[in-house]
């Protein structure tokens, strides 16, 4: 696998990352554990060379694995935050 290859399960975890999901809240809508998530995420990190979130999904962007129709979908996926009463 080239180094631009992104495995479906990864692809679908990147796409959750991009969207702010947690590990926990990427791991329930996808049906694993969260030391699978991270499992992945540690694979692209390394892979990618990259230290944080926001650099694999920007690398991921400019490379052409994720589209910027991609990051919207992701990103409206997200049910909003509840916000705490104060």
């Amino acid at each position: 696998m080239s180094t631009d290859e992104l495995t479906p399960r990864q692809r679908e975890v990147a796409l959750y990352m991009a969207g702010g999901f947690t590990k926990r809240q990427t791991a329930e809508k996808l049906g694993v554990t969260e030391n699978t998530v991270k499992h992945h995420i540690n694979e692209m990190f390394s892979r990618f060379r990259v230290v944080s979130a926001a650099n694999l999904i920007a690398v991921l962007t400019v490379r052409g694995a994720l589209s910027y129709v991609d990051l919207r979908v992701a990103t409206s996926e997200r049910e909003p935050r509840q916000r705490s009463a104060a």
